[in-house]
């Protein structure tokens, strides 16, 4: 019995090849199938796709099926025998572009599962045409610190690149991100405005397309900073006029300005392609007339100048004209200024002469500086040297003149030693003593006081002198100082030296002073 069974096992056994033949193990007998294909090609052109079996069974007709676009199109199906290879032709389209792959399969024999091969992505070139550039936000006009967004799109073309120019200069080291088809331009400058255009292009065969858009500008504006407000005073007939100027320091035209009353009122508006605008306003001489204000924007934001007090006082009192020393950086040339102040006056003009011949603004050894209140001589020769004055009238009425007085200058007078030296002489005199004094005050309030020895010592010695002058004789036990006091004497000067009051001394010194009264004087 027991080798009837053994001897069915191993027919069995025998057979199990061929049942696998006809069952699922065929998978293992096929093997994976091989597709061999282009890695890409142009739209309508002709290529050919292999699939075969590297080990195919012995005897069986095998079935080839190609697949493509990702997998959704069957383009064919081929039947070969033995190691033959199938050969799938096809006209290639725009939408084949994708993932191809091939299965094998025992023809006939649907025991058998399908084996499918590894995927193959397969390009379809189409040349790239018609590069355009778009913005986001359209027209490219940002101001300084906002994003803008370059998109560059084509009409056709597949699997192409982007190249980015500005002022057809490359980008490649732009600090804007690149990221496909778009350039993201963070936080813009003004450095960032110009012609922007981008490049598309791919490649088949060795040959390169390419398509270029055109150029579109892109316009960074700057917002109003800055803003200041000043004002002239000119006549105006028989009264006077001011005219206020409002002057932004940065600002892409146009720019819209508004001047205001402290009431909030508004004097005046105007829009204008530069930085300033100007607006008349009618004055009283020697009188307050509010304090005024600009506005100014330029669709970024709205900015707001420092109030102006308008008032305007005529010049008047008196004039002082004072010499200063500069120092030079040449040890031969000598260099002195001159300043002219006058006690009052809103708007004054200065006007410079020497030995009564005006002066004009620069000369070979002069130039007027500081709103025409200083005159700078930068060497003092005989062409230099004379009598100088100034003389300051309003600028807006030059009736009224007020002169100051002559003042010689010559290389003797600046020779001397300028008064700022003696100023610093002085101060750095008064300072040591200032510290000296101090220094004095510190030690008498902190002198170092007696150690308790030299007090215990003290204090013996006068009531030695007491009992002298009371017993002709002294005793010497009496006065004596005992060794233990001692020792303990030089402890506690160890211990409280520093901490002692001035209240002992003080004691020390009421005794010696009553130990001096208490002595007869002797009979001369």
């Amino acid at each position: 019995m027991s080798l009837r069974l053994a001897a069915l096992i191993l027919g069995l056994w025998s057979l199990t090849p061929t049942m696998c033949d006809r069952t699922d193990g065929g998978n293992i007998v096929l093997g994976v199938p091989i597709l061999s294909a282009p890695e890409a090609s142009g739209v309508k052109s002709i290529e050919s796709f292999r699939c075969h079996l590297s080990d195919p069974p012995e005897g069986e007709s095998i079935l080839f099926t190609l697949y493509g676009n990702n997998g959704t199109k069957k383009h064919g199906e081929y039947s070969a025998h033995g190691k033959y290879t199938a050969n799938f032709t096809l006209l290639i389209q725009l939408s084949y572009d994708g993932l191809f792959y091939c299965t094998a399969s025992v023809q006939n024999n649907t025991a058998i599962q399908p084996v499918k091969s590894k995927d193959h992505y397969f390009k379809v070139i189409e040349p790239v045409e018609g590069a355009e550039l778009s913005s986001d936000p359209s027209p490219a006009e940002v101001f300084e610190g906002q994003n803008l967004t370059l998109s560059c799109s084509v009409k056709k073309g597949t699997h192409f690149s982007y190249n980015w120019f500005i002022n057809n200069s490359s980008l490649e080291q732009s600090r804007h991100r690149q990221e496909g088809n778009r350039l993201f331009m963070v936080s813009v400058s003004s450095e960032d405005a110009g012609n922007y255009s981008c490049m598309t292009w791919n490649e088949l065969d060795d040959t390169v397309y390419s398509s270029n858009s055109t150029q579109k500008l892109v316009t960074v504006r700057v917002g109003v900073s800055k803003l200041n407000v000043s004002f002239s005073v000119q006549k105006n007939g028989t009264g006077y006029l001011a005219q206020v100027r409002c002057r932004a320091g940065r600002g892409t035209p146009l720019i819209n300005f508004t001047l205001y009353d402290e009431k909030g009122e508004r004097l005046g508006s105007e829009e204008t392609l530069s930085l300033e605008a100007s607006f008349p306003v009618p004055i009283e001489l020697n009188r307050h007339m509010g304090l005024l204000h600009c506005v100014a924007e330029n669709g970024h934001r709205r900015v707001r100048s420092n109030a102006l007090a308008l008032r305007v006082v005529p010049v008047g009192g008196s004039v002082r004209l004072t010499l200063e020393h500069v120092d030079s950086s040449s040890s031969d040339r000598v260099s002195v200024r001159l300043r002219c102040a006058v006690e009052r006056g809103t708007l004054p003009q200065v006007h410079w002469f020497l030995n009564d011949s005006s002066l004009d603004s620069r000369g070979d050894f002069h130039r007027i500086e500081e709103h025409s209140q200083s005159l700078l001589l930068t060497s003092v020769n005989d062409h230099s040297s004379g009598s100088y004055h100034c003389v300051v009238t309003d600028s807006f009425d030059a009736i009224a003149r007020i002169s100051s007085e002559k003042l010689f200058v010559d290389r003797e007078v600046v020779s001397r030693v300028p008064v700022s030296v003696l100023s610093v002489v002085l101060g750095c005199f008064l300072f040591l003593c200032c510290l000296l004094t101090g220094c004095c005050i510190y030690g008498a309030l902190h002198r170092r006081r007696p150690a308790p020895r030299k007090r215990i010592r003290i204090l013996n010695s006068i009531a030695v002198n007491n009992m002298e002058y009371e017993d002709d004789e002294p005793v010497e036990d009496e006065y004596m100082e005992d060794g233990d006091l001692a020792t303990a004497a030089d402890m506690e000067d160890r211990d409280t030296v520093e901490g002692e009051s001035l209240d002992e001394w003080e004691q020390i010194e009421k005794a010696m002073q009553i130990n001096c009264m208490d002595e007869e004087v002797p009979p001369s």
